[in-house]
């Protein structure tokens, strides 16, 4: 699972309510009010105090988008992704830094920084963390390995955002996306095998009594089944991804408006297609007051 990423702690701060904007003007997830930044990182320094506090602040936002079969013995990790607007990053800060002992120093002048006077249209962003996987392709009854895991499958990858799911209105990264950083696994699969041993016997038979003498001939056949394991060896990769998007076109007018309802993300391989759904008026439930 992506490890840094909140449920809503009701006592540490009010849950934002949002005000009535025209249908043009930027959505209110993007807002860069500084007293929703600094709610979000006193949110994020308080779910440090608790063993999983962060995970759940961060669940509606961090989501798998796709599957992964895994052997029945072990359990691989489906890709991820998790979208960071703006008070979604200061929780993270706030969380990191409360980890670390560090003060508020930093993160206050970050926040004023940005909003004093605010950052320009055209240096907004809409930011995502995905972490993407290659696994080897497995026998569905058997768990055996049928195809390798192959490197360029996250390396080789397009990203794309269709505001409210719609291709019309794709939203292309800001720059070239590159993984900020790759990892190479090496592990093992154990494949049961099962075995038959046959065993046959035949010969003859005779008996007599006062009735008489007798005899005849006998086959049989016996069978044990056994099972053994084999172990099959395999490596499979990883590359993790810091996109940005512009969050605004080349005239001012922002791509995510107030009436937008959905960010849908593809990540597109050279084996297949992810898809990540992020419903925006859920998700705005879980931005803090300022």
């Amino acid at each position: 699972m992506i490890s840094l990423c909140v449920a809503v702690f009701a006592s540490s701060a009010a849950l934002y309510k949002p005000v009535p904007l025209a249908d043009d003007e930027l959505h209110p997830i993007f807002s860069m009010n500084p007293d929703i930044l600094r709610a979000a990182y006193a949110r994020g320094r308080e779910a440090a105090k608790s063993k999983n506090g962060i995970q759940k602040l961060i669940d509606p936002f961090d989501i798998d988008i796709g599957k992964v079969r895994s052997p029945s013995n072990v359990r691989w990790q489906a890709p991820r992704a998790l979208f960071r607007p703006p008070f979604v990053t200061l929780e993270i800060k706030g969380y990191q830094d409360a980890r670390e002992y560090k003060d508020n120093s930093e993160a206050m002048a970050s926040i004023k920084a940005q909003t004093d006077p605010p950052t320009p249209p055209e240096n907004r962003r809409i930011r995502f963390f995905v972490q993407l996987f290659a696994w080897p392709g497995i026998n569905d009854y058997t768990g055996a390995i049928l195809r390798d895991a192959r490197q360029e499958d996250v390396r080789d990858v397009k990203f794309v955002v269709l505001i409210d799911g719609d291709p019309a209105r794709a939203v292309h990264p800001y720059v070239k996306p590159t993984a900020t950083s790759e990892a190479t696994y090496d592990g093992s699969v154990s494949i049961p095998e099962f075995n038959t041993v046959s065993s046959s016997s035949s010969g003859t038979a005779s008996a007599s009594g006062s009735g008489g003498y007798a005899s005849g001939t006998y086959n049989s056949t016996s069978h044990v089944t056994y099972v053994t394991h084999r172990t099959e060896e395999y490596s499979s990769y990883q590359a993790d991804y810091e996109l940005e998007f512009p969050l605004y076109d080349k005239n001012g007018n922002p791509y995510v408006t107030a009436k937008t309802k959905k960010l849908v993300l593809k990540v597109v391989r050279p084996t297949g297609e992810h898809t990540g759904v992020w419903e925006l008026p859920q998700m705005s439930k879980s931005m803090p007051k300022g």
